[in-house]
């Protein structure tokens, strides 16, 4: 008997196991990311967003209870680091392509402006979304979760080809976007490598595109270019980042009932250090 092809024919089986429970977690995440994708989309009406929609916080209650399985099955952390501090002096910063707003208004914009989506897109890193059968995978926390959310985020990608948006449903999902992209490091390490590229820019990339399909499809092109959210009641303006930086801050003083409500809204998606 050749011990050494036994063996890898054990470890290969055991690596597809793994990837079948990455995968139908990313699933679950997914399901839940999208649900209510299209009625963002088409909102209307009342003012600017004031905070992620709950989907998307809840897809990440799925991150953390694959998170914490993993960590009590390979042993290790059950995070990558604390939640990031979201400093008052953050900018927020919109993937290049949707800044292009003097292509689009030439005759040929459209055209031009799709094109440079395309070269732009060329040079981002292509990892598979599903591990291929044959690949062993590295039994850690942060391959299982990077799965999870990779399958998770390329979801929410198809649900915005099927789409028209709003410049309403367009700022709420650059919210949603904005409140994903800042959580990543909470899941998953700033240099880890999956399938040979980083993990973080994988994910990164796929936020992006999230964003660049949605700016496509926005009806009112007007907002696309926008780097603010002019609040006309309030007579204030907000940015994706101040808008999340504001639901994830906890409060200092006494509690309101919504100031208890956001605070327990976080620990369902974030783990503690303890």
């Amino acid at each position: 008997v050749d011990r050494v092809a036994v063996s890898e024919r054990f470890r290969l089986a055991s690596s597809r196991i793994l990837a079948l429970y990455a995968m139908n977690r990313g699933g679950d995440a997914a399901s839940v990311a999208c649900t209510g994708f299209y009625a963002m989309s088409c909102s209307s009406g009342g003012g600017v967003p004031t905070e992620p929609r709950p989907s998307a916080w809840q897809m990440l209650e799925i991150v953390k209870q694959a998170a914490i399985d993993c960590a009590i099955i390979f042993g290790g952390e059950k995070c990558a680091g604390p939640v990031p501090e979201l400093a008052d002096d953050d900018e927020y910063a919109m993937p290049s392509p949707l800044k292009l707003s003097s292509l689009s208004s030439s005759a040929f914009g459209g055209a031009i402006k799709g094109l440079q989506l395309d070269v732009e897109r060329m040079f981002t890193e292509k990892v598979a979304v599903y591990p291929h059968s044959f690949n062993f995978l590295n039994f850690s926390r942060t391959t299982v979760v990077t799965i999870v959310l990779h399958v998770a985020l390329k979801a929410m990608v198809e649900q915005t080809r099927t789409c028209m948006f709003t410049g309403l449903g367009y700022q709420q999902l650059l919210v949603d976007v904005e409140f994903l992209r800042c959580l990543i490091p909470h899941f998953v390490e700033e240099d880890f490598k999956f399938d040979g590229a980083d993990a973080c820019t994988i994910l990164f990339n796929v936020l992006n595109d999230i964003v660049l399909n949605a700016g496509q499809r926005c009806k009112e092109p007007q907002f696309v270019d926008e780097l603010e959210f002019y609040d006309a009641e309030n007579d204030v303006s907000h940015t994706p980042r101040s808008i999340v930086r504001h639901f994830m801050t906890p409060p200092n003083e006494e509690k309101t009932d919504d100031e208890e409500k956001i605070e327990n809204i976080l620990s369902r998606f974030t783990i503690s250090a303890t």
